[in-house]
């Protein structure tokens, strides 16, 4: 239902004081001021579910030319509606009044789109309400799926939304095997995991209820296949659209997450579950690994923090060998790290219900059916080298320049500042590259264009940020050499303040240890390696080289100018937020002013700010906004943590600043989440995604990285061979390595208490989702006899006297007067023409001629009797006629007035194992009565002859 499109107009100035002013308990409603940096806000969120923008003409303040020409509108309206995974989508098109071949004008066009829009809204059963901008250049339509009733079930139900389990779904499971029915069961987190499953209206009363987090999914799945969205906001014909912010959820992340206590806290466990519910387990998923990070970085960090503290008084000689020690640490650390998280995501995937792929795929629309992919792709792959390869050039020659400048130069003293800009440069440069390659390869789906561009930014980016480390740790120490004639002038070439004279002979040798011969044009000459010392008169005693040095400086700069950023990065979107309210505000005051001196009687109040109007004015979360993005959040976390973990043993207190850096980082992002980021569609994510892949290549290269400072790099293995070095790193690394393998195969991904839920959930799933097939379905297979003993054959087997109470189940009763105390009938409520088998025996008691029990054995008869005759057909257990009953309950000693009562009601066996019992009609018990006769009569009587037989034969 659609409402008027003036009525709510109202709305926007002069009247807010007739609304509730609100409270503590109802922050929805009323005027309230977020905790964050927010003007006054009326909260006028309520009944919304999206809100989508329409800009207005700029006649009249908007941002639409009416009178601009729209070229190929048929094929412009056709990237709207026109959806290849619905074959229905093309009705749309069909309805379109003025949309055609040729060009029309702009107010035309954007008039046919929005009837269409608004018919699909109501052909959905969705309601809609509409309200002016503040300064009236703006539409904005509040779109309302309603929690409860028929449009919100139908469209879960279309769309096979998973839903969850109530809890009391699971008392009417009873024990079965190793499941234990009743209630559902806790995973090792303490939380419990109830069974998910696609919405049906006929078992509703299973699911749990509908959240405004479930509204607006379904919401975006179903204008998925209706409508792009996104389509319809590049072309301008909607300025942007939203879920509808909750305030109440705003105040608790708040309160949660941005105290001012919490800021430098690194533990997250809290806030996890309200991000969950307010941004979806995609943008959670991110917050949950940074935070699991941080918490794995804890151990190192305290032993990077005591070895800051400790160091002034350890021996000079030991310092690289705490840091070999540590870079072994790191390596066993990094190699075991995404295991353990595998582990605990599994536990979480699970209780969210999220999978590895989503079923809800997003089309491109720009993928062109006829587009060349192949090629394009090998392309973009080569210009992603070519670009890596431009960047080894600068970077060698920054470092080439850093190593050969003297100390006291201005470039020397600001070469690790340089190196650092250079390195952001060339990040920000392929962010923008990288988008137009991407497009080259005419992705089909949204999904797999982000992840191929999420592929190639974090290939480059992190190669930018490590390369330089790698460089000077590496590959210096061979390339970056310093050759003379002979010793002296060569050590002079080294160190500027060499004295050949006043260097005893002890120190010539170890100097001597750094140094090389080498043959150039025929002429010997005496090379030092890129790697040396920082002081000739220490180098008895140990001291850290010039790589090391340079490394530790170019580490702390590096992060330093991160932390720097992302401080710029968070202050500036939120200026200019402030702007475009502050902006508003300005021209509704001037409107004010100048009708006030036309008026002046007039003193309307202007009213507070719309939430929903502030929510509009922050920043989309997309790529390259400011409102921040997935991907860009990822790639600065995976180089922070690439280099801390790659390189962090050279300089221990990374550890420390990298949880200091990375627990205030997550505070910023929360914080532009809720007061710079206008609220995201809260996608469904089973992890990572495509980011796994590239965690763990890190952790990959992490080992072999610290594999290699410690057999390469660090004192004492830096004066060993080549030869040496890299028998020693091929031995450690593959030990390394393969002890990755085998905490994998001891260690399994998905815990043991995942395994039982998910296999338990699938049990209450079957219990409540198998049924019996209907009784029309139903075949009789009366004419096929399966015995032990076939007719006519003589058994030798010594069987009992009474062959009834061998087949009778423990609790059956002999009776002088019958032959058994059981009524044929098996399972599916068919006479047995054969003598049944324990399994199928139903046993009338003794209680049956009480009082108190008498009934429900009696029903429990009638509820098996279900089939009528030779027609296999009715639900009813047929009444008989009275001298008929006193016969039957003659032959089966039981009193005629229980066994009327029985027979004469009808009973239904539910799907879910309940009986609901009614009375027959006349019409229906004299039209069965003898049909039930006689079949009962024929079974008992092929009963008794069968058992006359095998006695006779015995």
């Amino acid at each position: 239902m659609v409402q008027s499109r003036d009525a709510p107009r109202a709305l926007a100035v002069g009247t807010y004081q007739q609304l509730p002013n609100g409270d503590g308990n109802d922050y929805d409603t009323g005027i309230h001021k977020l905790p964050g940096p927010t003007p006054l806000l009326q909260m006028d969120a309520d009944r919304c579910t999206k809100i989508v923008i329409f800009p207005r003409s700029r006649h009249f303040g908007g941002t639409v030319d009416p009178d601009q020409m729209v070229e190929e509108p048929l094929k412009k309206a056709r990237r709207i509606f026109l959806n290849p995974d619905n074959p229905l989508s093309h009705n749309a098109l069909e309805r379109l009044k003025y949309v055609g071949e040729e060009p029309i004008s702009m107010e035309l066009y954007q008039q046919d789109i929005r009837a269409r829009f608004l018919e699909i809204l109501e052909a959905s059963g969705i309601e809609a309400s509409q309200f002016p901008s503040i300064d009236e250049d703006e539409d904005f339509v509040k779109v309302y799926l309603p929690l409860k009733g028929e449009a919100i079930e139908h469209l879960a139900e279309s769309l096979k939304f998973q839903m969850p389990f109530k809890k009391e779904a699971y008392e009417s499971v009873e024990e079965h095997g190793p499941h234990l029915g009743r209630k559902p069961l806790a995973n090792a987190d303490g939380r419990v995991v109830v069974a998910h499953a696609p919405y049906d209206r006929r078992s509703k009363h299973l699911f749990e209820d509908f959240t405004q987090m479930d509204a607006i999914r379904i919401l975006r799945h179903w204008f998925n296949l209706w409508v792009q969205m996104d389509e319809m906001e590049s072309q301008g014909i909607i300025k942007c659209t939203f879920p509808c912010p909750v305030a109440s959820q705003i105040r608790e992340l708040h309160d949660t997450g941005l105290h001012i206590r919490n800021w430098f806290n690194p533990f997250f466990s809290n806030l996890i579950h309200p991000l969950r519910a307010y941004f979806g387990e995609e943008i959670t998923f991110y917050f949950k690994y940074a935070a699991y990070l941080i918490y794995s970085f804890l151990p190192l960090s305290g032993l990077g923090l005591v070895f800051f503290l400790i160091r002034g008084f350890m021996p000079p000689s030991s310092i690289d060998s705490v840091k070999t020690a540590l870079a072994c640490l790191i390596s066993i650390w990094a190699a075991c790290i995404s295991q353990m998280f595998s582990r605990h995501a599994s536990r979480v995937q699970q209780l969210w219900n999220v999978k590895e792929k989503s079923k809800y795929v997003q089309n491109n629309p720009n993928w062109d059916e006829k587009g060349a992919r192949e090629i394009c792709t090998i392309v973009v792959n080569l210009a992603t080298i070519a670009y890596m390869c431009l960047y080894i050039g600068v970077v060698a020659a920054i470092l080439l320049r850093q190593y050969s400048a003297p100390e006291d130069s201005t470039f020397a003293k600001f070469s690790s500042l340089i190196l650092s800009l250079v390195m952001k440069v060339g990040n920000i440069l392929w962010t923008f590259l990288a988008p137009m390659l991407v497009k080259l390869e005419n992705h089909r789906t949204q999904s797999e264009m982000e992840d191929k561009l999420a592929v190639m930014l974090a290939a480059v980016k992190l190669f930018v940020g490590n390369f330089p480390f790698f460089s000077q740790c590496f590959l210096t120490n061979w390339l970056e050499q310093t050759c003379a004639p002979n010793f002296p002038r060569a050590a002079k070439m080294v160190w500027p303040d060499y004295n050949h004279s006043a260097a005893d002979d002890h120190t010539r040798q170890v100097l001597r240890t750094f140094a090389f011969f080498r043959y150039k044009k025929g002429e010997r000459m005496v090379c030092f390696k890129g790697c040396y010392p920082s002081s000739w008169a220490d180098a008895e005693a140990y001291t850290p080289t010039n790589c090391d040095v340079n490394v530790r400086s170019n580490l702390l700069t590096f992060f330093l100018l991160n932390f720097g950023l992302e401080l710029v990065f968070l202050v500036v979107p939120l200026l200019l937020s402030f702007w475009e309210v502050r902006k508003e505000y300005w021209k509704v005051q001037l409107r004010h002013q100048q009708a006030a001196s036309d008026d002046s009687s007039s003193e309307e109040e202007m009213a507070p700010y719309s939430f929903l109007q502030w929510e509009a004015k922050k920043f989309k979360y997309e790529f390259n906004s400011w409102g921040g993005d997935r991907i860009n959040d990822f790639l600065d976390l995976a180089i922070s943590y690439s280099v801390v973990a790659c390189w962090g043993s050279i300089c221990p207190l990374l550890f420390f600043m990298a949880i200091v850096f990375v627990s205030f980082s997550l505070r910023l992002r929360l914080y532009r989440m809720l007061y710079v980021t206008r609220r995201p569609s809260p996608r469904a994510s089973a992890g990572l995604g495509v980011w796994r892949n590239i965690f763990n290549a890190i952790n990959v290269f992490a080992v072999g990285a610290n594999v290699g400072l410690f057999t390469v790099f660090f004192y004492p293995m830096c004066t060993y061979s080549f030869g040496t070095q890299l028998i020693c790193f091929i031995i450690a690394e593959h030990a390394v390595l393969l002890l990755q393998a085998g905490i994998q195969f001891v260690i399994p991904a998905r815990p043991a208490d995942v395994v039982s839920i998910e296999y338990y959930n699938k049990h209450v799933k079957c219990c409540h989702q198998l049924t019996e097939v209907g009784p029309n379905a139903r075949t009789s297979l009366n004419h096929i006899a399966l015995p032990l003993v076939p007719e006519g054959a003589q058994t030798t087997s010594s069987g009992s006297d009474n062959e009834c109470t061998d087949l009778a189940p423990p609790g059956c009763e002999m009776r002088e007067d019958l032959a058994c105390d059981a009524l044929l009938v098996d399972s599916f409520g068919m006479p047995l023409r054969e003598t049944p088998s324990p399994v199928q025996f139903y046993c009338l008691h003794s209680a049956w001629s009480s009082g108190s029990e008498s009934l429900p054995s009696s029903t429990h008869i009638a509820a098996k009797v279900q089939w009528v005759g030779e027609s296999h057909g009715g639900e009813a257990a047929v009444c008989s006629s009275p001298e008929t009953f006193e016969d039957l309950a003659d032959l089966l000693g039981v009193q005629p007035v229980l066994l009327e009562v029985a027979l004469s009601t009808k009973k239904r066996k539910m799907p879910r194992g309940s009986i609901v019992s009614s009375p027959l009609t006349p019409n229906q018990a004299a039209e069965l009565t003898q049909s039930i006769a006689r079949s009962l009569y024929e079974a008992l009587f092929l009963w008794a002859v069968r058992l006359i037989n095998t006695r006779s034969r015995g």
